[in-house]
């Protein structure tokens, strides 16, 4: 016969295998796309950082736009982005913003030839 104990033990591993599966459905995918060499320098010139900020651009703006720019799936408007940016928690937003930046800064894996 099970115990009480056991009872509660498959009680709560049903519950978080609940929780487990509510979170990878809703859980969004994102996809960003390069800019190009002129895009992207000429998005970074438009946000400029405050003089003397060791930063190449102004944070506060530069971020949400650079995930507007690139951000190819979902498609994010400006409205989105901060929308999104009230939601989610900074560790987030700080991996989406790597994101974004990595995908434009980074040298391309694909060698020349």
């Amino acid at each position: 016969a099970a115990s009480k104990s056991d009872e509660t033990i498959a009680m709560l591993l049903d519950r978080v295998k609940a929780a487990r599966r509510r979170v990878r459905e809703s859980a969004v995918e994102f996809r960003f796309r390069a800019l190009g060499h002129r895009a992207y320098s000429n998005l970074l010139a438009a946000h400029p950082s405050a003089e003397g900020s060791k930063m190449p651009y102004d944070a506060g703006t530069f971020l949400p736009a650079i995930l507007v720019a690139c951000c190819v799936e979902p498609s994010l408007t400006p409205a989105q982005v901060d929308q999104l940016l009230d939601k989610v928690s900074d560790g987030t937003a700080r991996t989406l913003f790597a994101a974004a930046l990595a995908v434009n800064e980074e040298p391309s894996p694909v060698p020349f030839s």
